[in-house]
């Protein structure tokens, strides 16, 4: 916060307080809280982790306390990418000689992080529309509900938000400084560690090397690529002892995880097209007959992963028609264009409340009608284009496949920072009258 006049830094501290205040006051109201989906595998391999077990495909139950040691025999896996299970064991190895319960030391802790993600969208909104979006932006990301929701339960996506927003911050540095390389590099850290948290992770490459071309452009074309190569290789460098465990314990190349394939196939079937409660919705593999024939004749996760992958793109070249309306289907539900039956559901399905569902799901309607009216008053024209394709690539990630709360959540970072730009052009006049009036 260099730079910033000592009121406007208070306001920065107190905003940054009342994020945490509010993530907090989340993971208090929800004591009850209890992993059920993704969120319990995510809690098991880190118990694994802790316990000595290793990155494996099982695991014991998972009461609450302390973890569980694994003593059951299974193999090693990739499906789940690896930083937040890890990120979560570093936090249950710290709680448990204190003898705290880990599922509430990793919900503070994620509430810290969480923090630091409205902080950070702040910040990248301030580098583009000045600092008074800035604020905004990072007044909106401190109480916005689906951040504290998505926060309160043990899933990846906090953290991929930090490293996503934190590579953007980076890449726009980068163009601002008179020693851009560092930045450079650190914006591909980032994105590598984004890639080992979530996998569309690496879909980040594409955007951010652009803006690392744009940010050295102006000292040629040989530093333009220089710079896009030096992020490429950081990134690389960053998975790479990841992908090098992958190929020693899994015999195959595997960059990061092995989720591609189940997650596409698990919507492009003919199970879930032909639906007829709810067409286009994502199925677990094992209740799909197609999926479960890849797999019985099918050896190593990496060749499944491969396979399953080849299936749903092939699905998905022969129904060009049903790839339109799973667009459609998961952009409504993205929005919350749907009944309020869904609202409550996105409360069940993070494990928290139906109401906490209904509340966020609310919120995220106001945020989004601001960050409509941003659009309208011409903030996309002065942002830079990489910002957008980020965006872009963040919807589709979700649109293609699956939909929900969670899933939004790499998106949602830019329709808050279009809220803010909308938050300030309306706010503008009112303050203007209320300085108008204390010099009268």
């Amino acid at each position: 916060m260099q730079g910033l006049p000592p009121a406007t830094r208070r306001v920065v501290w107190a905003l940054l307080a009342l994020a945490l205040c509010v993530r907090l006051a989340f993971v208090a109201a929800t004591p009850s809280y209890t992993p059920v989906h993704d969120d319990h595998d995510y809690d098991r391999l880190a118990c694994a982790i802790v316990g000595g077990g290793g990155y494996r495909d099982a695991g014991p139950p998972t009461p609450p306390g302390a973890c569980v040691t694994p003593d059951t025999i299974s193999r090693p896996t990739a499906y789940r990418p690896p930083a937040y299970p890890f990120a979560l064991a570093a936090v249950y190895a710290v709680a448990a000689p204190l003898h705290l319960d880990r599922w509430t030391a990793a919900r503070v802790t994620q509430a810290f992080v969480g923090t630091l993600v409205a902080g950070l969208i702040g910040l990248v909104a301030g580098l583009i529309w000045g600092r008074a979006v800035g604020l905004a932006a990072l007044a909106l990301a401190a109480v916005h509900l689906p951040f504290a929701m998505v926060g309160a339960s043990l899933v990846s996506e906090t953290l991929f938000g930090a490293f996503e927003v934190g590579a953007i911050a980076c890449a726009l540095q980068a163009g601002r400084s008179a020693r851009p390389w560092r930045w450079v590099v650190a914006t591909g850290v980032l994105t590598g560690l984004a890639w080992l948290t979530r996998s569309n992770g690496v879909l980040l490459l594409l955007p951010l090397g652009i803006a690392a071309w744009t940010a050295l452009r102006p000292r040629g074309r040989r530093a333009a690529a220089l710079a896009v190569t030096v992020l490429l290789a950081a990134a690389a460098l960053t998975i790479s002892p990841w992908t090098l465990r992958n190929a020693r314990v899994l015999h195959g190349f595997v960059p990061v995880a092995t989720e591609v394939g189940p997650t596409l196939a698990g919507t492009y079937n003919d199970v879930s097209r032909l639906d007829p409660v709810d067409p286009g919705a994502w199925w677990l593999p094992r209740e799909v007959p197609a999926i479960r024939a890849v797999l019985a004749h099918t050896r190593g996760e990496p060749a499944r992963d491969a396979a399953l992958t080849r299936m749903a793109v092939g699905y998905m070249a022969s129904h060009p028609f049903y790839v339109l309306r799973v667009m459609t289907r998961n952009t409504l539900r993205l929005a919350e264009l749907t009944e309020p039956s869904d609202w409550r559901a996105a409360g069940a399905g993070m494990d928290m409340p139906a109401a906490a569902g209904v509340l966020t799901s609310a919120w995220f309607w106001l945020v989004l009608v601001l960050a409509i009216a941003g659009l309208a008053l011409g903030a996309a024209r002065r942002a830079p284009p990489f910002l957008w394709l980020t965006a872009g690539l963040m919807y589709l990630s979700a649109a293609l496949v699956i939909s929900g709360v969670r899933f939004r959540m790499p998106l949602e970072p830019f329709v808050v920072m279009l809220a803010g730009v909308a938050l300030v052009r309306f706010a503008s006049p009112v303050l203007d009258f209320g300085r108008r009036m204390r010099t009268t």
